[in-house]
């Protein structure tokens, strides 16, 4: 399959993305304050304000721009019904999509028709679509960065923080999920950007709809 590399970034990950920051995003000439969720100095405050802040999202509709550490970019739409609903439609020339609704994630390469299944709750996806978001219990944050109005968290699977990191992205005042990047164990490193975001617009139904292909009988 074309696109099992791309699979394999976004089911590590929530999107296995990498896309050069906007310039509201570029690094501050002050150097960062970096707190460890282990360490009592962590910035409990801000935790519960992007806790809060994700879960009041209710829907949301972004365009991306995708591009990866080895090379490959995609760019498309990211349709998030929380909870329990996301799709991600890639565009042309390489339509495809990701999609959860219930506990599998599918891939569908809508040009070889083709499709790949994990469960939800083997990604990092299951984070974000919980019916309440919380950065502990099954996610440990192990460090924030602060500067120039922008926000940083890493986060780790708690039971297996060797499995890569998730670091997410927010511009501060208002709050707002502008970037996630993905690492894997290799250090591949992945991000979407997120642009013309909108929230809790109705979403078509539609969207968050698969009809599984069944495997076509061999020809006697």
């Amino acid at each position: 399959m074309r696109s099992v590399p791309l699979l394999a970034a976004l089911v590590a990950g929530v999107l296995g993305l990498h896309a050069p920051p906007s310039a509201a995003l570029e690094p501050a000439t002050t150097p960062p304050v970096q707190l460890a969720a282990a360490d009592s100095r962590v910035d409990r405050e801000t935790i519960q304000r992007i806790e809060d802040y994700l879960n009041n999202i209710k829907t949301m509709q972004a365009d991306f721009l995708q591009t990866a550490s080895t090379g490959q970019s995609a760019n498309g739409t990211l349709y998030l019904s929380r909870p329990g609903k996301i799709r991600v439609q890639y565009e042309e020339p390489d339509p495809a999509f990701l999609m959860a609704n219930g506990t599998m994630l599918v891939y569908v390469d809508q040009t070889l028709n083709q499709e790949s299944y994990v469960p939800v709750s083997a990604t990092p996806v299951a984070f974000l679509l919980d019916d309440t978001i919380k950065l502990s219990g099954d996610v440990t944050v192990t460090d924030m960065v602060k500067e120039n109005n922008v926000i940083r968290v890493n986060l780790v699977q708690t039971k297996e923080r060797d499995a890569g990191s998730l670091s997410l992205v927010f511009s501060d005042v208002p709050l707002e999920l502008r970037q996630w990047t993905v690492t894997d164990p290799q250090g591949v490193q992945t991000r979407i950007t997120l642009n013309n975001t909108s929230y809790g617009r109705q979403l078509d139904p539609g969207l968050f709809r698969h009809q599984q292909t069944l495997p076509q009988a061999p020809r006697n």
